[in-house]
């Protein structure tokens, strides 16, 4: 879905834009992804590749229910994709805050 790639073309843009804010501030940033957006990204490879299998026309012998599947594996990365989101937000003004009270004393 559309909203879907919005949300995790804007989570992307607002790390970059927050990083890039931090380094005009001259703040030090050391790259550390957390776990959780380790998961989120393994989680949004997952969405892409159902996405994909379901433009297939193959039956696998088994009887699984590949479209409530796919709902759970969207419904998921984007609920990761949202909390990570948030953590960076988190991250980057901690780190920008930090460096505002070094400087105030």
């Amino acid at each position: 879905p559309i909203a879907f790639l919005l949300l995790v073309f804007s989570r992307d843009l607002l790390i970059t834009t927050g990083i890039i804010i931090l380094k005009v501030k001259k703040i030090y940033i050391i790259y550390r992804p957390t776990y959780l957006s380790k998961l989120t990204t393994f989680f949004q490879i997952l969405t892409v590749f159902s996405a994909m299998i379901a433009t297939q026309r193959f039956h696998p012998p088994w009887n699984l229910p590949y479209d409530k599947i796919r709902i759970y594996i969207l419904g998921t990365t984007t609920l990761l994709t949202v909390v990570t989101g948030i953590q960076y937000v988190k991250i980057g003004l901690g780190l920008g805050h930090a460096k505002t009270e070094n400087h105030r004393q």
